[in-house]
């Protein structure tokens, strides 16, 4: 017997399900504000010859307030969409003064403010690596709750007054290749829609090295041969903007 997904419906009458997840309050709200359409109401005055004066006059008046919801309605949701649009923007400039080391082994103290101290000792030496001497970090933190041992280590999150120290950090990140810092990465912070495409890509970027045996790399958010990264990087020199890190 098949049994039918769960599904709930909020207070707006929408339904939510493993495959109709839930939108947060504003999202909703602004989605629910933008489907509603009372043109209908508003626009047509009552048609019956039949009707009674005190009806007719309770109907004009309710097409009044419809008229005036959906003004209020209307303005409420322009007032929404710049608040987003302000939230995309602040969010956009806190990401700009992160960045993101993988592959850094966790550490093996025993007591929580013991591993806290080491991570920052070893963010501290990876950026002597990358000579980044503008600031120091002003927060070291580790996403996520603490794994099993062995497991893969958790990403960490360094965060910078300046979002020059990031800008430098990842044009120096060849230094880390091989050394006492082989394996351990660094990256711009993302976006989940980011995040999303990145691992789609090196998903891709694995299937093509299997299936043709070429050194095939995710560069500047493409998948290309490793020996077709000069001829790119002279490409976008010659563009009239260039906002890309290598």
């Amino acid at each position: 017997m098949n049994k039918r997904p769960h599904t709930s419906t909020d207070n707006l009458g929408n339904d939510s399900s493993p495959t109709n997840p839930p939108y947060s309050k504003k999202q909703l709200l602004l989605k629910t504000i933008t489907e509603l359409d009372f043109t209908g109401f508003v626009d047509a005055p009552p048609s019956d010859p039949n009707l009674p004066e005190y009806a007719r006059t309770m109907i004009i008046n309710q097409q009044k307030m419809l008229k005036q919801l959906n003004g209020l309605l209307r303005v409420a949701s322009e007032l929404l969409t710049e608040q987003k649009t302000f939230d995309d923007s602040f969010e956009q400039r806190q990401r700009e003064h992160l960045l993101v080391i993988t592959g850094l082994p966790e550490s093996t103290e025993q007591q929580p403010m013991d591993r806290a101290a080491s991570d920052n000792r070893n963010v501290r030496q990876i950026l002597n690596e990358l000579n980044i001497d503008r600031c120091l970090p002003s927060a070291v933190f580790r996403l996520g709750k603490q794994r099993e041992p062995g497991s893969k280590p958790r990403p960490i999150k360094v965060q910078f007054p300046c979002t020059a120290a990031v800008v430098e950090a990842l044009r120096n990140k060849k230094k880390l290749v091989g050394g006492k810092f082989k394996g351990i990465n660094i990256r711009k912070s993302m976006t989940k829609e980011e995040l999303s495409k990145r691992n789609e890509l090196i998903e891709i970027c694995k299937q093509k090295r299997l299936s043709t045996k070429f050194d095939f790399v995710v560069y500047a958010g493409e998948v290309m041969l490793r020996s077709e990264i000069p001829k790119f990087k002279q490409n976008l020199k010659n563009l009239p903007q260039n906002n890309i890190n290598f």
